[in-house]
């Protein structure tokens, strides 16, 4: 390779590193100080481009949007922080993520109310529209800027936090809270301050990126898993992780475009898997005291529920949904087939999340692996749907061996970016896969056979025909579950939750259990992915994308977590949602998000706990237990 063109990837690295510096940043600074893992930081990405374009489309300055747009966005930080977050920090991290996920979708919606689903680009300012000679090739003027003005607020953030006095008392107030408060500090405001410090980091980062990327409504979703690689990888809370994380993933971006154009997603995210298990902490962060011993804020745990009670519960609703073909259109029945099919899919997450305290990002992988396998099976080699779900089940229960073995050992967020890494690794390898899994078209022509079992001819081709088989798929994994649950090994389960250090101390197998749940799971959730292939007759690579691992966390939480049948129930309301709502608007996130967001502030045990208190006039037993993450305030305690 020539220097010039060295040079020049070189460049485009740091490039894309420093746009994903300022985005990084301000979500390291957010986690660092307030111990909130901020799903919604995308957002202000996204907002400080929008709000540049506006700019620049009624003045026609760059300029002037470039030092108004994030204060706007700073605004909105603050405001956020003070009226959604700042209630919930002595709740579980998962109900911080599943809020910030809803305003997410709130913000996306209103985005598209006000500037439409049209693509925008905003043109480089005059004075840096050309190009320089570097070493005899013509590089963007542009992207100098960005890079020096990434590097700018590195330094200026490293003045701050160890120059000023200001600086001082968020490092003291990150430190210990309580002990700052005691102070005389007001940690209150100081932690909107720092917030909102955040959300114009994030704005900046827009702004910047405007003129060099297409503005469209999935801004916010798609940088944001790449700033959690950057903070993965350099240490979650570490401002000099930040620069040494984002540094590296552009230079990955930027070598891997050039030499391996096709799997270098894929290698961005084997760094983060690799420094995950090698140095849990990131490769600047602070050692921590390791997880397990201590749970904090209520609502997540799974009680002992009566058995009797959910048998009945069981049998009503068999009953129930075996007569629904007799009563429902074909386009409701569909509606009921895909809700079973997430029901297995949220009630296979929740074994890890409610039972085993948990958090997964990566469920997508093994219902992204069931549908594929299936998938090939029934299209490209013409097998019985009989051998392909099975086989389907087993390859996703493979998968689920094999990096469950290397995330076991891993608590809290840590378990939880490692499972998105995996999951973000196959995702970019089936996107690029041609050959086999049919790259971003994924597979379409999916067929149903219809099999002969046990004498028996299964007329799968109709609508009614899939539904019972669906059904009597679905109500077998869920039997199969409750007695898993209810058994020997259940308890053992919600043990380690409750606190894997003194169930180890008992002689738990902690790791052993933790694996063979992590399988099971990954085996049903392949059973739903196998199931929704042949339904949706196509397998795409979006099946493994991150956000469809999002969606069993917002259905077992919307449902809630601490009944068994909660996540179904939250299937069942996220497709109403999602399907029935989006018929009548094309904002129907916007109800989704706004769903949410009430839930965690109001309903912390979801719909099916609220339910269970108002019939039967007592707690859901979600809300006797600790639940499997613990508090924004306690991770910072650790710290």
């Amino acid at each position: 390779m020539e220097i010039s063109s060295f040079l020049l990837y070189l460049l485009n690295g740091l490039t894309f590193g420093m746009v994903l510096f300022l985005i990084a940043s301000g979500l390291s600074l957010i986690f660092g100080v307030l111990g909130v893992l901020n799903f919604s930081h995308g957002t202000f990405y996204m907002l400080g481009a929008y709000l540049a374009y506006q700019g620049v489309s009624l003045f026609g300055n760059f300029w002037l949007a470039l030092l108004v747009a994030p204060l706007l966005v700073a605004a909105f930080g603050a405001g956020l922080e003070m009226l959604l977050l700042r209630p919930v920090y002595q709740r579980p991290v998962a109900y911080q993520l599943l809020l910030t996920f809803g305003v997410i979708l709130v913000v996306t919606d209103i985005v598209k109310m006000i500037w439409g689903m049209a693509y925008y680009s905003i043109p480089y300012p005059a004075p840096l529209s050309g190009s320089v000679p570097i070493l005899g090739r013509a590089y963007p003027k542009y992207n100098l800027l960005i890079i020096a003005s990434g590097l700018l607020v590195a330094v200026g953030l490293w003045l701050f936090f160890q120059r000023t006095h200001y600086g001082r008392l968020v490092r003291a107030s990150a430190s210990h809270r309580e002990m700052a408060g005691a102070l005389g500090i007001n940690v209150s405001s100081l932690f909107t301050v720092v917030f909102a410090l955040g959300s114009w980091l994030g704005g900046v980062g827009g702004v910047l990126a405007s003129p060099s990327t297409s503005l469209s409504l999935d801004m916010a979703i798609r940088v944001i898993v790449e700033a959690f690689a950057v903070v993965v990888i350099g240490g979650l809370g570490s401002w000099a992780g930040a620069v040494l994380g984002s540094i590296l993933i552009g230079q990955f971006e930027a070598f891997g475009i050039a030499f391996i154009p096709r799997f270098h997603m894929a290698f961005i995210f084997m760094l983060m898997a690799v420094v995950l298990i090698v140095r849990p902490r990131g490769l600047l962060g602070k050692e921590r005291e390791a997880g397990g011993g201590r749970r904090e804020g209520g609502g997540i745990g799974t009680g002992l529920q009566p058995r009797q009670w959910s048998l009945v519960i069981g049998v009503v609703a068999g009953a129930v949904l075996s007569g629904l073909p007799f009563l429902l259109p074909q386009f409701y029945l569909l509606l009921a087939t895909e809700t079973l099919i997430l029901a297995l899919f949220a009630s296979s997450f929740n074994l890890l999340f409610g039972y085993t305290g948990l958090l997964s990002f990566g469920q997508a992988a093994y219902f992204g692996v069931g549908a594929y396998v299936a998938g090939i099976l029934l299209r490209d080699f013409g097998l019985s749907i009989v051998v392909a779900i099975p086989t389907g089940v087993i390859l996703a229960a493979l998968a689920a061996l094999i990096i469950g073995y290397f995330c076991v050992s891993s608590d809290e967020i840590y378990f939880a970016m490692l499972t998105l890494a995996f999951a973000q690794i196959l995702h970019y390898i089936a996107w690029h896969w041609n050959e086999v899994t049919g790259g971003s078209d994924g597979l379409d022509m999916i067929p149903r056979p219809t099999p002969t079992l046990l004498g028996v001819t299964l007329d799968l081709g109709t609508t009614g025909g899939f539904y019972y088989f669906t059904l009597i798929l679905v109500a077998v994994a869920l039997t199969t579950l409750w007695i898993l649950v209810n058994s020997p090994f259940g308890l053992a389960l919600k043990g380690i939750r409750e606190n894997a250090v003194r169930a180890e101390f008992v002689g738990v197998r902690v790791t052993r259990y933790r694996l063979a749940a992590f399988v099971i799971s990954g085996a049903f959730s392949g059973m739903a992915g196998a199931l929704f292939a042949p339904f949706q007759r196509a397998v795409t690579p979006e099946a493994m994308y991150w956000t469809t691992s999002a969606d069993p966390v917002l259905m077992s939480l919307l449902g809630g977590t601490g009944i068994f049948l909660g996540p179904a129930i939250g299937a069942g309301v996220f497709l109403f949602i999602k399907d029935i709502i989006s018929a009548y608007t094309q904002f129907w996130m916007l109800s989704l998000g706004g769903v949410l967001i009430l839930l965690v502030l109001f309903l912390p045990g979801g719909l099916a706990g609220f339910a269970w208190q108002m019939v039967f006039r007592e707690p859901a037993p979600a809300k006797a237990r600790g639940g499997g993450l613990i508090s924004a305030d306690a991770l910072r305690e650790r710290r």
